[in-house]
């Protein structure tokens, strides 16, 4: 989406970067991970590495690791499902945002009243995403509960299709489950060769902290990266609770567990795309709830992206998300100051980045919008100062002269929408001017655009026959018979 301008914000110096990987090599060697899967035990005994089968123990020597991890490409495309809508171009320095995901509440539009998720909920979501330019997938938020669990995941890649011509986010939990985000897939691009040739679709992968490989994501991994789709490979750690309490401790195991995923995801398919990733942070030592608004969950965002560049990956990492329950100057400092240090830090894919409250327990229509406006402003920032004899002014200022104005020049007419940015939802228009409006304040104008959107909204050039198609497939996920 926009190009980082190189000087990340880093916290890490190169050895400590050399250190963290040292250290997680020495714990694949000695430790190594636990891993669920049956068929993966093999799969590593045969690529070499050392497998307990009885205990299910893989430890994978450093230097298999790093012949392994050097086959993932260091950038890739999840292309768009439909034309006119933009690619996710993914490689380290180029900072994509895209909203927060599987939340199962909201806050209704119309009363306010938290409830569960539900498929209108999908589709409005969608929609919204779809037609705001600064996200560049169109994910459906929430996690609807008003169809049976088994078909979640089929309802959740329909909302996607059916509103935005953006790449597909699918899900990853099982065989079945990504056997039918990818069959949904290939209806869109045309069938299997068409959608491994170009991409449309990636998924999240978790890890089980710590230092376990789980059975349903490696099941999923697996037929995404057979099918030619990109993974993220990502860790969810707790700092104090599921990891170490130190920032570089929780470094060093969420590193571990990515270059187990990763070194598999390699074993499967080398070549294969895939994410260095986490939504790793700390926890509240009061009440053992991860932390989403934490100011260490920006400064692990920094960590995740220089190790993502020092293996040559893309990466992601969450920001956005905020702890406070409502919209209040708490959602604000959270979300705004953990996306900036994430996007000045060069993350490639910056989850949950817009939408989430409650510790991303629940979702906000208005939260969506102010949270794109926040990151419309951060997509200025990365853009920084453009220094040439247009944009100096020498030649202005000496013509202008003492006294002068710049108001009227043809140099500011010329200039003036490239330089600053224009917000559509803040207010900074007179007193009087805003006493006049209703006195509304960022939540309702965000209401009202909310509604605006939706009502306008109008959805990707979709064929009828693949429309009626799809909706068969999903009914039949519906009525899937499951043990």
């Amino acid at each position: 989406m926009v190009e980082n301008n190189k000087n990340y914000l880093e916290f890490l110096s190169a050895e400590e970067v050399r250190r963290i990987h040292s250290e997680s090599l020495s714990i694949l060697e000695e430790t190594g991970v636990k891993v669920l899967h049956d068929d993966a035990l093999n799969w590593f005994a045969d690529a070499g590495a050392r497998v307990d089968f009885a205990n299910r123990r893989v430890r994978i020597p450093g230097d298999m690791v790093e012949t392994y991890m050097a086959k993932a490409p260091e950038s890739f495309t999840v292309h768009a499902s439909a034309d006119g809508a933009a690619d996710l171009e993914l490689k380290p320095g180029k900072v994509n945002f895209v909203t927060t995901h599987g939340i199962p509440f909201v806050y209704d539009l119309e009363t306010g009243e938290r409830r569960q998720s539900s498929c209108d909920d999908a589709r409005a979501f969608s929609k919204l995403s779809d037609s705001l330019i600064n996200l560049a997938d169109a994910y459906c938020v929430v996690h609807p509960l008003d169809v049976q669990n088994h078909a979640i995941h089929a309802h959740i890649v329909h909302a996607q299709i059916e509103n935005s011509g953006k790449p597909i986010k699918g899900r990853i939990n099982g065989k079945q489950i990504a056997e039918d985000c990818l069959k949904m897939a290939e209806m869109v691009a045309g069938g299997k060769k068409a959608l491994a040739e170009k991409p449309i679709l990636h998924a999240l992968v978790s890890s089980l902290s710590p230092l376990t490989m789980d059975n349903v994501q490696i099941e999923g991994m697996a037929e995404y990266i057979r099918a030619g789709q990109p993974v993220n490979l990502s860790a969810a750690i707790g700092a104090g609770s599921t990891g170490p309490v130190t920032l570089v401790g929780t470094m060093v195991l969420l590193t571990t567990e990515i270059l187990a995923h990763g070194v598999l995801a390699q074993i499967i398919k080398p070549g294969a795309p895939i994410m260095y990733g986490s939504a790793s942070s700390t926890i509240d030592m009061r009440n053992a709830s991860l932390r989403y608004g934490a100011v260490e969950s920006g400064m692990l965002s920094s960590a995740v992206a220089q190790m993502s560049r020092f293996y040559k990956i893309p990466c992601r990492v969450s920001a956005g998300a905020t702890d406070s329950k409502m919209l209040d100057m708490q959602a604000g400092f959270e979300s705004s100051m953990n996306l900036l240090m994430a996007a000045l830090s060069g993350a490639s894919y910056i989850s949950n980045a817009a939408g989430a409250v409650d510790l991303a327990l629940t979702a906000s229509y208005e939260k969506l919008v102010i949270d794109h406006e926040i990151i419309s402003s951060i997509v200025r920032v990365i853009r920084g100062i453009s220094v040439n004899d247009e944009t100096l002014s020498g030649d202005l200022i000496k013509s202008v002269g003492p006294g002068g104005q710049f108001l009227t020049a043809k140099h500011t007419f010329s200039n003036f929408k490239k330089e600053i940015f224009f917000p559509g939802l803040v207010d900074s228009g007179p007193y009087q001017a805003w006493e006049g409006a209703e006195n509304k304040d960022i939540k309702d104008r965000a209401r009202e655009m909310v509604k605006t959107i939706l009502r306008k909204h109008e959805g990707p050039s979709r064929d009828e026959k693949l429309l009626k198609e799809l909706e068969a497939y999903v009914k039949s996920v519906d009525d899937r018979v499951v043990a």
